[in-house]
């Protein structure tokens, strides 16, 4: 957590819902409307019980698309901190490409990269290595370097941004078909890079990746 808060009445409790209750009894909201960010999926069925329980004449609904439009507003000081993460990230994926290679463990390799972005102030959440069959938490392991190995980064920035980013190492040349998939998303990212003015709805951009690989004659599978 930041050690500054924008947010000056911000609460942490081990049951949440119990800074909750007292919080809109404090403010007299217990009647009305109640937006909560992540009622359908972060609020669990006892905190919702305990909520609904105490405040009978309150009706809470989703809040999730509010605080998602008010996220989406960010300040000179938020992009360059994003930036500032951005950059971090990438010298953590440079240092796990420069020391990989045949008998170096996953965990030395990972350890690497995470030197560089534990000095620059950040901590991280996940890590994971695929590597061949193997895709998971980096293990005490050889890497064998000779085919794919990855790694997927994401990390929290002292400013409490979060920053994801993954890199695929190939020792060996690309098939036909992974080239032909490599020169597709290229494609796409020119033609999303090229839309990225103000006022462009991010949904446009993702329709117009998703028609460019379509037109190559690749299947689309279902979001995750």
């Amino acid at each position: 957590m930041p050690d500054k808060l924008w947010i000056e009445d911000f609460r942490s409790a081990p049951d949440p819902q119990s800074e909750i209750v007292k919080a809109i009894n404090e403010k007299d909201l217990t009647k009305g409307t109640i937006g909560i960010a992540g009622l359908h999926k972060v609020l669990t069925v006892g905190a919702y019980e305990e909520l609904t329980k105490a405040f009978p004449n309150v009706n809470f609904v989703s809040a999730d698309m509010v605080v998602d439009r008010l996220r989406a507003i960010k300040s000179r000081l938020e992009l360059q901190q994003i930036r500032d993460l951005w950059e971090l990230s990438k010298k953590a994926i440079e240092r796990f490409v420069e020391v990989i290679g045949p008998g170096v463990t996953q965990r030395e390799a990972v350890a690497e990269a995470s030197t560089v972005f534990r000095a620059g102030g950040s901590f991280d959440d996940m890590n994971l290595v695929p590597e061949g069959s193997f895709s998971g938490l980096p293990q005490d392991i050889p890497l064998k370097c000779d085919d794919l190995v990855g790694f997927r980064l994401e990390i929290c920035g002292e400013s409490g941004h979060w920053a994801e980013l993954n890199v695929v190492c190939a020792f060996r040349e690309q098939t036909a078909l992974e080239q032909k998939l490599m020169d597709s998303e290229l494609r796409a990212y020119e033609e999303i890079r090229r839309m990225a003015k103000p006022g462009v709805m991010l949904s446009d951009m993702a329709d117009t990746f998703n028609r460019t690989i379509l037109e190559d004659g690749w299947k689309l599978g279902e979001p995750s």
